[in-house]
């Protein structure tokens, strides 16, 4: 019946469906309703739109293109569906480095992963910040700080940039003009909407606050009057006030500082820098007390979190319990599951072969930081061992037992126990 009707009709009906289609596999069943269905589907743009809501913003025509032979078909749209739902979701779930890569290696990608313009990158990994959960969204962003310092700053700027920096109307009626435009606010709406962790981003972290003060003052122009400079002086002056907030919340919110640091001591260490004693002192009263009520934070639904965000340049990404961190809240619970956790994490390590190579290397440093304990510890546990056995010997001769094996057994005795100690602590 399909097969009587007019092919732009058909045409209309097959994009109607395809749009609510949940896989490529429902497009592929309406290619088998009649011939005439079966061209309306083979449509290029319906395979791209469809695959776009599934992988974001990727170059599908032309890795379809190149891998089949300067050809489009639906058998290269197929396979293609089938390597990003295996190949491509499986590096993702593991390391965003490796899927970017595997993204330009395919053509999906523009150019070489670490020579070509991070642009198109840079705007795939801004679908994935859009709709995400919070660990792939750190994953994300942790890769972000890492690879900006292989390409020029504006690069950074022009995906800092496409956050939103000025208040909504309510954000101004409730905070007041002055403050509304203030770093802690601005630095508290970047934050939701792109999860940054000095704690994540390591080395990268005063590139990002750097780009986060250009973009501040570009797109928020009477912020510098806040700061009462104006030009690279008042860039200068939003990225050490942004700094300073940050070390500011993990004094006040991390449970391993103390003691606390005061108002007074907080505003005399802003006042050391030259740049920023033109601030006002109500300016800095109100941060102090804004960022003592409230920490910052990187999700709405949540006051913390208590893990850290790793990549290595040749591994995976790894998510590992944090302990102590500024991030992280005070509670019993928190502390035992972190230990659990921890465990269980260090299990999972023991099944691949990294994860025992880097379980020996964590034993070695242990090992070497606490050598002079352990070393100290294998001789007290020998002198304690030949104490017992010169008892012993003492006991044996006045119950006339003493002979030359009940000597040589002993000594072979601490002997062996001397040597396994020795090993242990220099293996």
């Amino acid at each position: 019946m399909l097969g009587d009707l007019p092919q732009p009709l058909l045409s209309k009906i097959a994009a109607t469906v395809l749009e609510s289609a949940d896989s490529l596999d429902d497009v592929v069943l309406l290619s088998q309703v009649s011939s005439a269905f079966r061209s309306a589907v083979r449509d290029d743009r319906m395979y791209a739109t469809h695959m776009q809501k599934r992988w974001g913003p990727l170059k599908f025509g032309d890795s379809v293109f190149l891998q089949n032979k300067c050809q489009k078909d639906a058998i290269g749209w197929r396979r293609l569906h089938a390597e990003l739902e295996s190949e491509l979701a499986s590096l993702l779930s593991r390391s965003i480095r490796k899927a970017v890569a595997w993204l330009h290696s395919n053509k999906l990608l523009s150019g070489d992963s670490d020579t070509s313009d991070p642009s198109e990158a840079h705007q795939w990994l801004m679908w994935l910040l859009n709709d995400a959960d919070l660990v792939l969204r750190r994953r994300v962003v942790h890769y972000i700080c890492e690879s900006s310092e292989f390409f020029p700053k504006r690069y950074l700027d022009r995906l800092i940039g496409q956050f939103r920096f000025s208040p909504l109307p309510e954000e101004t009626s409730e905070l007041g003009e002055q403050d509304a435009v203030g770093p802690l606010a601005t630095l508290r709406r970047v934050l939701l909407q792109f999860p940054f962790l000095p704690i994540d981003a390591g080395s990268g972290a005063d590139r990002i606050i750097g780009s986060i003060a250009r973009v501040y003052l570009n797109s928020v122009p009477q912020a510098a009057a806040w700061f009462g400079v104006c030009g690279k002086q008042a860039v200068e002056a939003a990225h050490l006030v942004i700094y300073a907030l940050i070390v500011l919340n993990t004094d006040l919110h991390n449970p391993a500082v103390n003691p606390k640091m005061s108002q007074a001591e907080f505003a005399a260490s802003l006042s050391r820098i030259e740049l920023l004693r033109g601030l006002r002192r109500g300016h800095i009263e109100r941060m102090y007390e804004a960022l003592r009520s409230e920490p910052l934070r990187i999700d709405p639904d949540r006051v913390g979190v208590d893990t850290i965000v790793r990549s290595a340049t040749d591994g995976d990404d790894e998510v590992t319990r944090a302990v102590f961190s500024r991030w992280h809240p005070t509670s019993a619970q928190r502390k035992c599951a972190s230990v659990c956790a921890s465990l269980k994490h260090r299990a999972s390590q023991c099944k691949s072969r990294s994860g025992r190579r880097d379980l020996a290397f964590l034993f070695k440093r242990w090992q070497g930081q606490h050598f002079a304990e352990l070393r100290a510890m294998s001789l007290l546990i020998i002198a304690v061992v030949v104490y017992c056995e010169w008892r012993n010997m003492d006991s044996l001769a006045d119950m006339g037992k003493w002979n030359h094996f009940s000597i040589g057994v002993p000594m072979l005795r601490t002997l062996l126990i001397a040597l396994v100690l020795d090993w242990a602590s220099r293996a």
